[in-house]
């Protein structure tokens, strides 16, 4: 009996090991700068020139065979609303990578028009991606040593009234992303993103460079849904933009659309989001940086924005227009460098918000690596904040008052706590990198919202119920052992 019951002990222990092992590798791959493409596949995309044919077979296999676009079985001309993105290369190719991801070459210029769009909107009509889910998708012109933006002008050029939706996690690496009109956007469904190194973002016409709304915005949930019981991670390396939304955009105050494309007016407030948004290398930012919402969505959740290094000429808020629905939210803002010289405001919460402001307004500027005087420039943007930080953390060796001085502040500082902010349980702040508690959903543009798929929380739920269920029968099976051996002693 005493040998039967060790070996069951170990196998306890074993599992539990086990368990515990898969919900730090997970958490590992989910922050984006793990993310690879899913296989050693790779398609090639480019538009076909005016006056001519694309060269090659067609089958997208390789530089002289760029992929040319089929007539797709679910593509219907008949129809009052055509989805006409289904007789796209660029569609095509992410459907060619669905069930593996890969890498997806923007070899020439791949425009993306009125012709290419589902909806009748005036100035905003849908592009959509395949659904690739977790089977991450490279987007990039560099290839085999050749840089296609170079030999071949080649970018992705989102042209009005376009509105690009992406259903799966990627990479953006060394790409053009041109934008003709204002407003454009590029949004992330709630996927895992990695927008790395080498991506130049700019208008078509040069004759509104630097003009914020002719830029490229970037969001990491969905344009139209509501920003509750979310999961979001996108981390920013390079690029310039108008908007860098960390939840979603939100066109409508309503909750959610339904599966028939009409509006849901649910109240639910149980789900709560995670945000976590994190901007470095050369990103430039024009417009502003939100962490929940554009426009009017609701959110409800916590707010993670970590800024390691940029150039901001924007305003910069935490939290967006609607607030908070509950009562208990936070917004971190993790600082450790950026030029703030030019940036209008930095804000926990954006002025007439409403609903609730997060409790809890965090700002650490702990691990910064610049010079005083570029510390000074983002602490005096805090230090005029309509709505105040509830605590802010210093460098070892700074005070707020040193940095009003350089920076001229007048004003009382808002509160300080000496004590670091990082690590709070309430926001799962990780003191390096930010959470790592990232997902996606499975919706698309027909499915309903609140399906977060492959959250980690969703994981790590399962994972410690199959534990506890794998406890329990151990546990019994003990009891049930040890009965029958005292039955068979007093026989």
């Amino acid at each position: 009996m005493k040998n039967f019951a060790k070996l069951l002990v170990v196998a306890l222990v074993i599992t539990l090991a086990a368990s515990f092992l898969t919900i730090g590798s997970s958490a590992a791959v989910n922050d984006p700068r793990y993310l690879k493409p899913g296989s050693d596949s790779v398609v090639f995309v480019m538009d076909a020139p005016e006056n001519g044919e694309l060269p090659g077979d067609g089958t997208g296999t390789s530089p002289e065979n760029p992929l040319k676009p089929i007539d797709h079985e679910l593509y219907d001309p008949e129809a009052t609303d055509p989805r006409r993105y289904y007789q796209t290369a660029l569609y095509q190719a992410t459907e060619m990578l669905q069930e593996t991801g890969g890498t997806i070459v923007i070899m020439g210029k791949v425009n993306l028009s009125q012709d290419d769009l589902y909806g009748t909107g005036g100035t905003t009509c849908e592009f959509y991606s395949a659904q690739f889910k977790t089977n991450t998708i490279k987007f990039t012109s560099v290839w085999n040593g050749i840089d296609y933006r170079e030999t071949n002008g080649a970018k992705l050029e989102i042209e009005f009234p376009a509105m690009v939706g992406i259903h799966g996690q990627t990479i953006w690496e060394n790409i053009d992303i041109a934008t003709i009109g204002t407003q454009r956007l590029i949004a992330f469904n709630h996927w895992t993103t990695l927008v790395g190194e080498g991506v130049n973002c700019y208008p078509s016409d040069d004759m509104y460079a630097g003009i914020p709304s002719y830029y490229i915005s970037l969001s990491g949930g969905h344009r139209f849904r509501g920003g509750n019981d979310v999961q979001e991670n996108i981390v920013v390396q390079s690029g310039t933009y108008n908007r860098l939304v960390g939840g979603v955009w939100g066109v409508n105050n309503k909750r959610v659309y339904k599966d028939d494309g009409t509006l849901s007016y649910t109240n639910n407030l149980d789900g709560v989001s995670m945000i976590n948004l994190t901007i470095e290398g050369t990103t430039t930012v024009l417009g502003a940086i939100s962490g929940t919402v554009f426009q009017n969505s609701e959110f409800s959740g916590n707010v993670n924005i970590t800024i390691n290094s940029g150039t901001f000429k924007c305003d910069i808020y935490g939290v967006g227009s609607t607030g908070v629905m509950n009562k208990d939210g936070v917004v971190m803002f993790k600082i450790n460098g950026g030029d703030f010289k030019e940036a209008w405001v930095l804000e926990p919460v954006i002025s007439g918000y409403i609903n609730n402001a997060p409790t809890g307004r965090l700002l650490d500027f702990s691990g910064w690596t610049g010079d005083k005087e570029g510390l000074a420039a983002a602490y005096k943007l805090a230090s005029e904040a309509a709505t105040e930080f509830t605590n802010i953390k210093f460098p070892e060796g700074v005070t707020a008052e040193e940095l009003a001085s350089l920076s001229g502040v007048t004003t009382p500082p808002p509160t300080v706590e000496t004590a670091t902010p990082s690590g709070d349980e309430t926001t799962g702040y990780n003191n390096n990198n930010g959470p790592l508690v990232i997902g996606g959903d499975d919706t698309d543009e027909n499915v309903a919202v609140g399906n977060t798929g492959n959250s980690n929380l969703g994981l790590i739920i399962g994972i410690a119920a199959g534990v506890l269920v794998i406890f329990g029968v151990l546990i019994a099976v003990i009891v049930i052992m040890a009965k029958k051996m005292k039955q068979q002693d007093k026989k």
